[in-house]
């Protein structure tokens, strides 16, 4: 009796440990929608954006790369003729859902930039990139 108790007192512990090692969910973090591993190829290509008000004139350019970078200028141009450039160069990357695109500032016109992280929410549809409240044009798109 004390055998077959031992036994069965074994057997359950054998379970109940090689249940508490396995998983119940699928671990590849891909599946995560907040996991920014992917790159979208509906952005890869060259987007532009346009505003102008009673000031100035902005054009917003931004390149999106297969290889996960990119590079964006923004020209502000002046009733009074000034012009200001800047520009940010990194890597992006994309949620799961590919609806949020992430950047990682690497180099930039300001070097208090460099190391920054943003987050929009973004959609292409019809040759538009819908992205930070801006509808930006496609110019070209080379590596698609």
């Amino acid at each position: 009796m004390k055998k077959t108790f031992r036994f069965a007192a074994l057997a359950l512990a054998a379970v109940a440990l090689t249940a508490g090692m396995s998983a119940c969910g699928d671990d590849d973090d891909n599946n995560n929608p907040e996991d920014f591993r992917t790159i979208d190829t509906a952005l890869v290509g060259s987007w532009t954006y346009n505003e102008t008000d009673r000031d100035k004139t902005e054009t917003q350019t931004i390149t999106f790369n297969a290889d996960g970078s990119f590079a964006e200028q923004e020209t502000e141009v002046y009733n009074n003729g000034n012009v200001v450039t800047s520009w940010d160069a990194g890597k992006w990357s994309v949620n799961a859902r590919k609806d949020r695109v992430h950047f990682v500032v690497t180099s930039s016109s300001d070097p208090s930039d460099v190391g920054d992280e943003d987050y929009d929410n973004y959609r292409v549809s019809n040759g538009i990139l819908y992205m930070d409240g801006n509808e930006y044009s496609l110019i070209t798109n080379p590596e698609r």
